[in-house]
């Protein structure tokens, strides 16, 4: 009977659980977009986000032709191409313009990964996480399969037979338990799930080198 704790330990469960088809911790766009499939498709998903909200910060700074074709599948390439804005050329990484507007590096248009089969290949759209996240999000609600629940923190999971999953939620109104036949860490780089289960995430921190994701707008 393998069970899993994150930091918050669940005190003994109850004899009932609320219970979902899959559960996903954390609402960013790639498990807004998981969900939506999931939604589509009549499969009851419910979002587990730890904050008050869903993140409001840019990070991802543009999307590639093979990613435009997956929002193509699901019917929000028009809306994400809309909020965004088209690039036909590529991405230039400078210096600051106060020391030298030193040129860094290019990535050109006909040097990113393309679908061989994909219209899209002449385009990249440049659209901040947190607004692809709000498209993403407004139209999974449409669905009624589909819902998100906000400041609800994963503190453990437990598999007791195969295709139950048992986990514990810390919530406003206190400590929940809930079941799912799958349980999906979406939760980041730092995801609890993923140290809750022992999984090694492997990444690096740059140490000289800083990339900023922001909207300028021109006078």
């Amino acid at each position: 009977m393998p069970c899993h704790y994150g930091y918050l330990r669940p005190h003994t469960p109850p004899l009932d659980y609320e219970h979902h088809s899959v559960i996903i911790m954390g609402a960013g766009p790639t498990g807004l977009l998981l969900g939506l499939k999931f939604a589509q498709q009549r499969i009851d998903v419910l979002f587990l986000e730890a904050e008050k909200e869903i993140a409001t910060y840019r990070r991802a700074c543009l999307y590639m032709p093979i990613v435009l074709k997956e929002f193509e599948k699901v019917g929000l390439l028009d809306a994400v191409v809309k909020a965004g804005a088209i690039n036909t050329e590529g991405m230039a990484f400078r210096t600051p313009l106060g020391k030298d507007n030193r040129l860094l590096g290019c990535l050109l248009q006909t040097q990113v990964p393309k679908d061989r089969d994909s219209d899209l290949n002449n385009m990249v759209v440049h659209v901040g996480q947190n607004e692809l996240a709000k498209i993403i999000q407004g139209m999974a609600e449409k669905y009624l399969h589909f819902q998100v629940r906000l400041s609800n923190r994963f503190t453990g999971c437990q598999q007791d037979e195969p295709g139950k999953v048992r986990v514990g939620v810390s919530t406003p109104k206190g400590e929940q338990f809930m079941e799912a036949d799958y349980v999906v860490g979406c939760d980041s780089g730092t995801s609890a799930v993923w140290r809750a289960l022992c999984i090694p995430f492997q990444r690096f921190t740059w140490n000289d080198f800083r990339l900023i994701a922001t909207n300028i707008r021109y006078p």
